[in-house]
């Protein structure tokens, strides 16, 4: 039987424009790696139609109230839509509810097995593609899950807003769990979410990579070619090692070494404190994906502070590890249990998990020559290349949905 593919998907539809628009936006990776899952189907010549809810925040963070559904359309060789919905706190999830069950319920076909991919067991559209399944003979609902919250994932415990969010994420593991089958960032979320003997498959990050590999034209410069930076962005929250990396490059002496660090979260009053405290630290605050990646081209090093003795860290995967491996840098970080073994050779870990060891891996780093970092860099380019391209990666899902009887 033949099957008809359909992506209920949580997209921007403009990157760089929702997130001008935005209070605090969405994360990024989450975009990134539903976008790349779909560059995958189409380069492995799946057929698949988009439903997309837009990545946005509620009103007022946010400013519209009436989101009209529209087209949608993605480099030309998917069209789909974008669902209209009331853009408030909570009457936002129920409009999208019955806006993804209206478009699914135009989308599905009687005489074919109709696939329904949700991504991160996002309330509105995995509850609408369970209710559609209870109607609809030959669905397989497939959950992408990038993150995972409660008790694996990452606890923000003060605040009633948080607490509500805690019990909103239980409720949408709860219904991620009824789905047949799922693409995890890590083979421990299987245990984490109970699946049992439900099929699953690991696609730790997708990332394209367009075109040859050389420098990215950029406007943004060094205050002298004598200085190196240390780079890191994206969550500013302290479960993400952000004291860690502050205290570790204050112990460099060295100072031709400078730290820039962009991103939003729980830390960044402690950040903003540092860069008072030392001139070489350079908080940017929130800069778009573009602006991300002309930084990116420039640094001397890409880091991610993340430590591993946090109990998250086995069910996540850190979207950066092969963005910056990919950004053709050095990349520093310390030995993470989510990491796959093939990624040991191309990243530069410290030695130990001290604020000692990650400022003794950062000078190491930085005092190689260009030419030296250069290689280090290009071989993990060329392995992201290689083996994470969304092409070979999306093979995994398809070949497990063609072991499921259905």
């Amino acid at each position: 039987m033949e099957d008809n593919y359909i992506f209920c998907s949580n997209m921007y539809c403009n990157v760089e424009k929702d997130i001008q628009l935005s209070r605090r936006p969405n994360s990024v990776s989450g975009h990134k790696y539903q976008e790349n899952m779909l560059v995958g189907l189409i380069e492995n010549g799946v057929k698949i139609r988009v439903i997309n809810g837009r990545r946005i925040n509620s009103y007022p963070n946010y400013p519209a109230i009436i989101v009209c559904k529209s087209r949608y359309i993605f480099r030309e060789n998917i069209l789909g839509s974008n669902i209209g919905f009331f853009n408030l706190p909570i009457i936002s999830s129920i409009t999208k509810y019955f806006s993804y069950v209206l478009e699914l319920r135009r989308n599905i076909e009687k005489d074919k097995r109709n696939l329904i991919i949700v991504y991160n067991s996002e309330l509105a559209s995995c509850l609408a593609a369970l209710s559609i399944r209870l109607f609809y003979k030959h669905c397989v609902i497939c959950n992408a899950v990038g993150d995972i919250s409660g008790k694996y994932g990452i606890i923000h415990k003060n605040g009633l807003k948080n607490k509500i969010i805690a019990q909103l994420n239980i409720i949408c593991d709860s219904l991620g769990r009824k789905c047949d089958c799922f693409i995890f960032v890590t083979k421990a979320m299987a245990e984490a979410l109970n699946i049992g003997e439900k099929p699953f498959c690991v696609i730790e990050a997708l990332y394209e990579v367009k075109g040859r590999i050389e420098k990215l034209s950029t406007d943004i410069e060094l205050e002298n070619k004598h200085e190196k930076m240390v780079f890191y962005s994206g969550s500013l929250d302290r479960e993400y090692g952000i004291a860690h990396l502050l205290d570790s490059f204050c112990i460099i002496k060295d100072k031709s070494i400078k730290l820039y660090i962009a991103g939003l979260g729980n830390a960044e009053n402690m950040v903003r404190n540092y860069e008072k405290k030392d001139s070489r630290i350079n908080y940017l605050g929130y800069i778009s994906p573009g602006e991300v990646s002309k930084y990116q081209a420039i640094a001397t090093v890409l880091i991610n502070p993340r430590l591993p003795d946090e109990n998250y860290v086995r069910f996540s995967f850190p979207s950066k590890t092969v963005e910056y491996l990919a950004a053709g840098k050095p990349y520093i970080s310390h030995r993470l249990p989510c990491n796959p073994p093939e990624y040991d050779s191309y990243i530069q870990y410290a030695d130990g998990t001290t604020d000692v060891d990650l400022a003794n891996k950062i000078q190491e780093i930085c005092d190689l020559s260009e030419a030296e970092r250069t290689i280090i860099g290009l071989k993990g380019r060329e392995f992201i290349i290689k083996y994470k391209s969304p092409q070979v990666q999306m093979q995994k899902m398809i070949k497990m949905i063609d072991t499921i009887k259905h």
